[in-house]
Order: structure tokens, then sequence, then C-alpha cells
């Protein structure tokens, strides 16, 4: 029963959307997710445990980890940016800083906390038990968040979430925070929308928005 859940969830649900091709349905769609995610969360029996940063000392660790990564990750955008096509890079900060300010607010609180609860909380204490190794199921975890972009029939979407996906549940299960790896992924995501990748990362009608600044 819990696996036929699993794969409506985050298999059918992607793909139902990314067939009648509705994407601008996606943030309805994925907050209903999240409240689906709390109620089986708060209310769920056989959910596993998770860890958690237990002391200061590790949560600094952690936050140095994180920060560390996320600044060599940043450069090497940049610089792939620049070589593919240098023309968007910082595009949306310098076309509109206003409109790039609410991203990068509104990002992590509309849609990166969301995914948070669905790909990851709910995810790793409900369903990645089923899989057989934890490395499968961090494979798997990975490629449901991957799935999840397929709505917007956009292969740089997919290119990125799927290292995301690892990146994110990783964190989590290395350190049972919700709120750490949801700051990692609004860095990242907050990142790509401002160094430029996100006019490849929306979906077309985004993308022609944007560009059209």
């Amino acid at each position: 029963m819990r696996l036929i859940e699993y794969l409506l969830f985050y298999l059918g649900l992607p793909l139902l959307l990314w067939v009648t091709k509705a994407q601008n349905m996606l943030l309805p769609v994925l907050w209903l997710g999240a409240v689906f995610a709390w109620t089986l969360l708060r209310y769920g029996k056989g959910n596993r445990a998770s860890p958690s940063v237990s002391s200061t000392s590790n949560l600094r660790n952690e936050l140095i980890f994180i920060f560390l990564r996320f600044a060599g990750v940043a450069v090497f955008l940049v610089v792939a940016l620049y070589v593919y096509r240098p023309e968007l890079l910082f595009w949306l900060p310098r076309k509109s800083l206003g409109l790039w300010g609410l991203i990068v607010i509104a990002y992590p609180l509309l849609s990166v906390f969301p995914q948070a609860l669905v790909y990851r909380a709910l995810y790793e204490r409900r369903y990645a038990q089923t899989f057989s190794s934890p490395q499968v199921s961090l494979l798997i975890g990975a490629l449901v968040f991957c799935l999840a972009h397929i709505p917007f029939n956009n292969v740089w979407a997919l290119a990125f979430t799927l290292p995301g996906g690892l990146i994110f549940l990783q964190t989590y299960r290395r350190t049972g925070s919700l709120g750490l790896s949801t700051l990692e992924h609004a860095l990242y995501g907050d990142l790509l929308f401002t160094i430029g990748w996100g006019a490849c990362l929306a979906s077309a009608g985004t993308q022609r928005l944007f560009l059209n600044l």
C-alpha cells in the first residue's frame, strides 16, 4: 500500500502534469503536496525518525561545510555560464533589480519550503526505508526530485535538479535538519536566478517573459 502511495505521489503526479501541460498548476499542486506531506508526517504511523544536529559546534561545522561547497559551486556555475551564454550573466539583476529581489525573497518561501517537506522530510521518513539500501534510496530520492521538474519540459531543469536532489537529500539525511537542507536549496536556487541560469531553467513561457524584460 505504501509503495502504491509513493508511486502515485512521486511519479504519477509529475507525469500527469507533464502530459497535460498544466504548468500553471505547478505551484498549487506543490502546496497541496506539502499539505499532504505535513499531514502524513504529523499523523502517519510507521514514519522513521531522522537524526538531528545535536550541538552548536556540529551546527557551525555543517554551516561552514554548506557555505564552502556553495562557494565552489557558485564559481563553477558563473564560469560555465560565461562560457555557454555570456550575455545572460547576471541578466536579471541588471534588467530588473526589483523583480530579482522579489524572486530571491519569494522563491524560498513559495517553492523551496514545500519542496523540502515533500522531497526530503516526507520521503526520508516514510518511503526511503522501502528501498534495498541507503545508497539506492538516496539515488531514487534525487531522481524523484528531478522528475518533479519534468513539467517544465526543459532539459536544463532536469540536469540541475538531479545533482541538487542528491546534495539536499544528503544534507537532510546527514543532519536531520529540514532548516539546513532548506537553506541550502534556497541558496542554490537564488544563485541560479542571480547569475543568469534561471533564464535556462524556467518553462518556455517564463523564459520569454524574463528575456523580454
